[in-house]
């Protein structure tokens, strides 16, 4: 009888880390890291960026304090990392912490949207606007997730001068 071992990829790593993310599965994502270090695979920005969303997501900050220190430099600043590690400090740490992240990194576009998106997470609608204003003037393009976060944050705030402007 013919049998193959299957040897994963890198993407099919991916693939376990993100099934994980789907069902907020934490503990089954660290095993998965664990037996990718065991195989001396290198998790990529995908996956690093898929542990630090779902150590915000169940609120495990002391987790993700943790997988940030894994993270190697050469991927320090990656916009997809540096925006989940930015959300990771602002939902799990406060909004003073993912303003220390976001002071190392205040020309990457994506940190200036995560500083949006952790505004809108704690209604501040004024300083959301603050960060909007800074990207147009420093001719940074927002995507379609920072107007959804900045619409959102002037709606919960009743805001509407600010929605206006976005808008």
């Amino acid at each position: 009888e013919y049998q193959t071992k299957m040897i994963p990829d890198i993407k099919m790593w991916g693939v376990l880390i993100s099934s994980c993310l789907e069902g907020n599965l934490i503990r089954e994502a660290l095993e998965v890291l664990e037996e990718m270090f065991s195989k001396k695979v290198e998790p990529n920005h995908f996956i690093w960026s898929s542990l630090l969303t779902l150590c915000a997501n169940a609120n495990a900050f002391d987790t993700g304090k943790q997988i940030e220190t894994m993270i190697p430099e050469s991927y320090s600043k990656n916009p997809t990392i540096v925006s989940n590690l930015i959300y990771l400090y602002g939902k799990c740490g406060g909004i003073s912490g993912a303003y220390q992240v976001f002071g190392k990194f205040l020309n990457l576009p994506a940190a200036r949207s995560a500083m949006i998106k952790v505004c809108a997470l704690h209604n501040q609608s004024e300083e959301a606007m603050r960060h909007f204003t800074s990207m147009k003037k420093k001719k940074m393009k927002p995507d379609a997730s920072t107007y959804v976060d900045l619409l959102t944050v002037c709606a919960n705030c009743r805001n509407l001068e600010s929605g206006k402007l976005v808008h």
